[in-house]
């Protein structure tokens, strides 16, 4: 019995995903601008901010979720949360660090690629994530031209303020909360 309970399930999985319940379009992740933000006076080395904006095309918020990356001339791949929901039909920019040898000089271009997991909205996905089904994810490559002779610029700021819409995501040990930005009260 449990056999056809799991082979009913996952034919219904597959009728979904072929009708398209799980189809909708990826977000577009586009590399924008990238700052110096910090200058190590021990080795000489450089934080760079890399700006990535996300375009989603959907008709709900879409949690940017896990990111992994790599920033040509950086030591190493970083994975990190990628701390940023686009809201439905708009766009949102995040940072991602990229630390740079020492010694550089002038501008140069910065190639920065990698992928994004991100959440799409809708009560079908939320069946995918408690049957343990990966996130979709996308990918993004760029290069922008840093200025290595700018002044260090400040990260941007964390938002604060009363949540519009919270995405929970809960992965056994892994759990995260996400928010838009508040809402502006009525006159």
């Amino acid at each position: 019995m449990r056999n056809a309970t799991m082979a009913t399930m996952l034919a219904a999985l597959f009728a979904t995903v072929l009708i398209g319940g799980c189809a909708g379009k990826a977000p577009t992740l586009t590399v924008t601008e990238a700052f110096i933000a910090e200058r190590s006076a021990s080795d000489g080395s450089t934080v760079v901010h890399v700006i990535v904006k996300a375009q989603n095309h959907a008709s709900e918020p879409v949690a940017m979720w896990a990111i992994a990356y790599t920033g040509a001339g950086a030591s190493g791949g970083v994975e990190r949360w990628a701390q940023a929901t686009a809201p439905a039909g708009g766009t949102v920019s995040f940072e991602l660090p990229v630390v740079a040898g020492a010694n550089q000089s002038g501008s140069s271009p910065l190639a920065v690629s990698g992928r994004v997991a991100y959440v799409p909205g809708g009560r079908f996905r939320e069946l995918l994530n408690e049957l343990s089904v990966p996130l979709p994810s996308t990918t993004f490559a760029g290069s922008v031209d840093v200025d290595w002779s700018a002044p260090a610029r400040p990260p941007a700021p964390l938002r604060v303020g009363t949540a519009r819409t919270a995405i929970v995501l809960d992965h056994g040990p892994a759990r995260a909360v996400d928010t838009l930005p508040p809402l502006k009260t009525p006159n």
